[in-house]
């Protein structure tokens, strides 16, 4: 799969991330850096569980958590382990409301402090309001986009056909279709960076 299948022309490094994986959390930061320093990155978020309800963490979130903790740790995100795990469809949404805005680094930051350092239900739309809120986003437009029923549709069935593509786990990296772990070292991430091409619609 190129870049043309999301709708650009030329190759994109993706990286795919949930918000409640920490390594995911890892990840956006390694990314996030490259693309400060001028390199292009696209980010895509997934539901991996895909859940509509937060239910109490899981094993997996667990082992997720203790094998990035100190990783995370080490780019600044003093992270505590989570004790739930909400749906995550919504945050991903105003992930969308954010990129429009030009906010979209503040809101995925936002969101990772707010679960994973003061604990807070991402999956509830008032939390995610009151971030919206913290980093400037209209708190009308982010109510508006999270009760679109068409809207909150049209994200799932995107997440669905990225796992259907394989995209599991995460965080994964994806380049022109290739599947690769995110977990790759600095001089290999720079690389694949270093070819990811400008979007163009």
């Amino acid at each position: 799969m190129s870049g043309a299948a999301y709708g650009y022309r030329g190759s994109m490094l993706v990286l795919h991330h949930d918000f409640t994986s920490l390594r995911s959390a890892v990840a956006v930061q390694r990314c996030q850096r490259l693309v400060d320093a001028g390199r292009v990155i696209v980010f895509r978020g997934v539901d991996v569980l895909g859940i509509d309800a937060t239910i109490p963490t899981t094993l997996e979130l667990q082992a997720d958590f203790h094998a990035a903790v100190d990783a995370a740790r080490a780019l600044g995100l003093d992270a505590r382990a989570p004790r739930l795990r909400p749906p995550t469809v919504g945050a991903h949404l105003v992930t969308e409301v954010a990129l429009a805005r030009g906010v979209a680094a503040a809101w995925r930051q936002a969101v990772h402090v707010a679960y994973f350092i003061d604990g807070l239900d991402i999956g509830d739309v008032s939390v995610l309001e009151v971030l919206a809120r913290s980093i400037g986003l209209d708190v009308p437009e982010v109510t508006r986009a999270l009760g679109d029923r068409q809207r909150v549709g049209a994200v799932r069935r995107r997440m669905g056909a990225d796992r259907q593509r394989g995209v599991g786990g995460v965080p994964v990296l994806e380049f022109d279709g290739t599947l690769l772990s995110a977990e790759v070292d600095d001089a290999r991430l720079e690389q694949l960076a270093a070819l990811s091409a400008e979007p163009r619609h």
